[in-house]
Parts: C-alpha cells; structure tokens; sequence
C-alpha cells in the first residue's frame, strides 16, 4: 500500500418539502454558492456519544470551506493534512445556519432531543444555529441503530433515517516505521469496504495530522508527514466512519454520518 501524502492544509436526513428562504445570505455576492444538511454521531471508548450538525446555506465559499468553519471537515480518502485544525481561510463570503428546529434522535430504546443552538459568529461571515449534543450511554450496544427527525421551524419537511452503529476498529498493530523505510504504519482489523477510517494523531491536545483511508486495514504516513510531528508520547485515535448520502429537496447535498473510536498511545518517531 502506498503512503499518504498531505494536500495543504454525519445522521440520515430524509427531507419533504424545501425550507423557506430567509434573510442573511446575499444571493448577489460572487463565489461558489449551495446549501447543506450534514449531521454527524461519534460514540467513542468511553461510551459517550456526541451529535453535531447544521443546516448551511452558503455563497462565496466552497463547501469545503463552510465545513471547516463549522469543525465537520473530512479529509478525503488517500490523504493526510498536516495541523488539521489550523488551515485558514482564505476567501470571502457568508454562511447562514439554518435552524430547523429540535430534533428527535432515538438510539436503542432512548429518545434524546436535540437543539439548535447560537453559532458564535466569525468575523461576520458566519451565523445562525447549529445542532451540537453529547450524552453518557454506558449501555449503548455498537450494533444498535440510530434514528433522527424532527420538523423544521425554517420549512416543512420530515426528516428520518435508521443506520447502523459503525464497530470501532480493532487495532491491530501499534504505530512502527515500516522496516528500512521513514514512513509510519498503522494496522487495524478490516471490517467493511464500504466504510472509511478517520486518524487523527494528537499530542498535547493537539491534532498534528489527520488522515483517512479505506477500511482496508493498513495506513501508512509518508516520511515528509511524519517529519512534522513533534518527540513524545501521542494518541492515535482511529474511527471508523459510514456516510449515507440522500437526495435531499431544496438542499445540494444531505448526510448522515456515524462513527465509532478506538485510541491507542505510542510514543511518536
């Protein structure tokens, strides 16, 4: 398998209807312009399950963009980026969180509701709500299913989904440089091909790199990433992730995504 180079440095939403349009946004602006619904469910080690998400509409900045803003950004498959949480934004425009009202999520036999809260606006590019919970599940089976919906206050729509919990992965062999080369590898148990895997390697409460790949079982960082990391004790956290895309009305694209963590500590090269 070959190295992962660096490149400079989500729940089911079935939606009915479209939403109203609102003030906020200007349509005149230049750029690229769209609108998305994204929720995310993470359960980690300890049990603990978090929910982020936001109802976007967007103009001058390209997706890629607004999900940086928001922290939802996924490094695409086959590569790292280096100091994941620090790449600045380099174009104009606004964003315009939509509230969609509370939203209903049902994993196992709980019912949890979500809601909007205020986004702290940046530099008057972005505001509106955005949808972030976390709650204790000690008894949270990995192959229960998760359910959201909820009714919009921005637009009528129905939104329902039920998907499997992702495994976490097992760790299969702790982060080595491969023999005679500078490149890092890390193993872990594959499971489904439809899937991907998310690394992020933090040391001192820091994310350093982040990279994902396909569950495929084997990552390994290019020498050039792994020169940029600095001495001492790290945490590998590997998670693997199931997106399931909709075809969402009034909205370019819509997706619904879970994860589940498994971490391991090793001191770094």
């Amino acid at each position: 398998m070959r190295a992962l180079r660096s490149t400079p440095l989500l729940l089911g939403l079935g939606l009915l209807g479209c939403a109203s349009a609102t003030a906020g946004v200007d349509a005149s602006a230049e750029g690229p312009a769209g609108r998305f619904a994204l929720l995310r469910v993470d359960l980690d080690e300890a049990r603990a399950m978090t929910v982020r998400g936001a109802f976007a509409r967007h103009v001058g900045l390209g997706e890629r963009d607004v999900l940086d803003l928001l922290g939802l950004h996924a490094v695409p498959i086959g590569q790292c980026e280096v100091d994941a949480e620090a790449r600045p934004l380099d174009a104009e425009g606004e964003v315009e969180l939509l509230d969609a009202g509370p939203l209903e999520l049902f994993v196992g036999d709980r019912s949890l509701v979500l809601h909007s809260r205020a986004f702290p606006d940046i530099a008057d590019v972005v505001g509106g709500a955005f949808y972030a919970g976390s709650w204790a599940m000690p008894h949270l089976d990995r192959g229960e299913r998760v359910r959201i919906r909820g009714e919009a206050e921005i637009g009528a729509f129905d939104a329902s989904l039920v998907a499997p919990l992702a495994p976490a992965p097992a760790v299969r062999h702790v982060p080595a440089r491969r023999a005679g080369a500078r490149d890092l590898a890390i193993g872990w148990e594959p499971v489904d091909p439809a899937a991907r895997i998310e690394l992020a390697i933090v040391h001192a409460g820091r994310t350093w790199l982040a990279c994902t790949a396909r569950d495929e079982g084997l990552l390994v960082i290019a020498a050039a990433d792994v020169a940029v990391l600095p001495a001492g004790e790290a945490r590998f956290v590997l998670r693997r992730v199931v997106e399931i895309p909709l075809t969402v009305e009034g909205f370019g694209r819509a997706s619904f995504v879970v994860s589940s963590s498994q971490s391991v500590s090793a001191p770094l090269p």
